[in-house]
């Protein structure tokens, strides 16, 4: 848990270099594009807290972080192949909903 945490702290820390090196230029983002790939990750994750409350509550807790860690983890990996904004804000939806599910369970 303590290694998801350092890689979920690098995850939010990424995007300010990210932009800086050239991420913003090569998605094609324009305007508020890049405030809302941060806003599109908290959306995803006050929509999948209460989802998460109740997987958690009918399933054993380690399947549920188990999943959600993988498919976290695969969306993380995603957004490295995410060429335009509507894939990155996707991707970041999905990044924030799989990580309601392992951020509040400690």
């Amino acid at each position: 848990m303590c290694f998801i945490y350092l890689v979920q702290g690098l995850d939010k820390g990424t995007l300010g270099p990210a932009s800086i090196m050239g991420w913003l230029e090569d998605t094609g983002a324009q305007g508020q594009d890049y405030a809302f790939t941060s806003t599109y990750m908290w959306i995803g994750f006050i929509i999948g807290e209460p989802i998460a409350t109740q997987l958690v509550r009918r399933f054993p807790v380690a399947k549920v972080l188990a999943i959600s860690m993988v498919f976290w983890t695969a969306m993380a990996f995603g957004l490295a192949f995410s060429l335009s904004m509507p894939p990155v804000f996707a991707t970041r939806f999905l990044i924030g909903f799989f990580e309601s599910t392992f951020v509040s369970r400690i």
